[in-house]
């Protein structure tokens, strides 16, 4: 049995603490949109695709805007309840861990993971 504390819970914390403010400054995402515009092409239309570590799903929202099926997917129930706000994703809002993400293996087409795995350690 690990004893060692979870290198994550901090950062967890410190998003929670601040899920509102995070929400606000990440809501623009116009600089990713060539990303989202070239992440989109190579799936086909309503494709299921995850967005890891969402945040207050911004991106997932731009994907989902560009015809493709997302669940989003993160650990913070503060981001979560950002993400709501966005309606054309709310009803697809998971609370779960990149590290032991509660999916059956092979189930999207695509993961989007825009600034979230360099939480993970290496």
């Amino acid at each position: 049995m690990n004893s060692s504390p979870d290198p994550l819970v901090s950062t967890i914390a410190s998003y929670e603490a601040g899920a509102a403010s995070y929400a606000s400054r990440s809501r623009d995402r116009s600089p990713l949109s060539h990303l989202h515009d070239r992440f989109a092409s190579f799936l086909g239309s309503r494709a299921l695709v995850l967005d890891v570590g969402c945040g207050a799903a911004h991106d997932a929202a731009e994907l989902a805007e560009r015809g493709l099926s997302v669940v989003a997917c993160d650990p913070t129930r503060g981001l979560l309840r950002q993400a709501g706000a966005h309606p054309i994703v709310a009803s697809t809002l998971v609370c779960g861990d990149a590290r032991n993400p509660p999916f059956a293996s092979e189930s999207f087409s695509g993961i989007w993971a825009c600034a979230s795995l360099l939480h993970l350690p290496k």
